[in-house]
């Protein structure tokens, strides 16, 4: 069964519950999945990588019943994909669906001017100390979607895919509202976080920050993860996980 639990924290409402020990599934699918639950749910671990879970942080700023049905929604989402019963009461993620105002026009009143691309969709410097990392600010469907890619995944084998994929599990555990992702035919690994259409300046101030923050302690040490086997290998070792990405049972349970 998945439990989820919620408490108040400096402004947030953190949601958590988790997974069963020991937890069978690939890790790497659980990034795959976590790019489809609602509500900006996903799933992480804890620092020392022992704890699996599915969370999710909501600014008590728009704190509303249709965000909390929302997130909700992810978690009962995340629920059947595992093939668990949930104890959340869904009443279904009753967002309003008002056409928001030009995207541009948000950003600027949010504080993080974008620059225009052909396709519609902006580019926001999260200010990545050392390169330059833009996010992707566009309408998709009924939603808002702001990311940033953090890495090509087709190229990346071995000690270094298992390292990338235990990183990214921890980086959802850290980080407030950003998830990390694994999406495509030829996988390729995001820092996102979803709107409603109808979400305000405050709203998607509130996800380029929090996305901007994720991009600022992530974006590099990934990419580094990924193409240097011998960094990758040492990660692994200190998280005490075998190189092909097994994490080994703990004892006890």
């Amino acid at each position: 069964m998945l439990t989820p639990s919620v408490r108040r924290d400096e402004g947030w409402l953190l949601y958590s519950a988790a997974l069963p020990r020991p937890f069978p599934e690939d890790r790497e699918r659980l990034l795959a999945w976590s790019g489809e639950l609602a509500g900006n749910c996903k799933f992480g671990c804890d620092a020392a990588h022992a704890e699996l879970r599915v969370q999710a942080e909501l600014p008590l700023s728009v704190e509303a019943d249709e965000r909390v049905a929302w997130v909700e929604a992810g978690f009962a989402a995340a629920a059947e994909r595992l093939g668990l019963a949930t104890v959340v009461a869904v009443q279904g993620a009753l967002l309003p669906m008002t056409v928001a105002r030009e995207l541009a026009e948000l950003c600027d009143d949010a504080g993080w001017p974008g620059e225009k691309r052909a396709d519609g969709s902006l580019a926001v410097d999260l200010g990545v100390q050392g390169a330059y990392v833009p996010a992707t600010v566009e309408r998709c469907g009924e939603r808002i979607a702001v990311e940033t890619e953090l890495v090509g995944m087709p190229e990346v084998e071995g000690p270094c895919r298992a390292a990338l994929v235990a990183f990214l599990l921890r980086v959802n555990g850290a980080f407030r509202m950003a998830r990390a992702v694994v999406r495509g035919s030829e996988p390729r690994a995001f820092l996102e976080v979803w709107l409603p259409l109808a979400a305000d300046a405050e709203e998607l101030g509130e996800a380029i920050a929090a996305l901007a923050v994720a991009a600022q302690r992530s974006a590099l040490e990934a990419r580094l993860l990924a193409c240097d086997e011998r960094l990758a290998a040492a990660y692994l070792e200190r998280l005490g996980i075998e190189r092909s990405g097994t994490v080994p049972p703990v004892r006890g349970t």
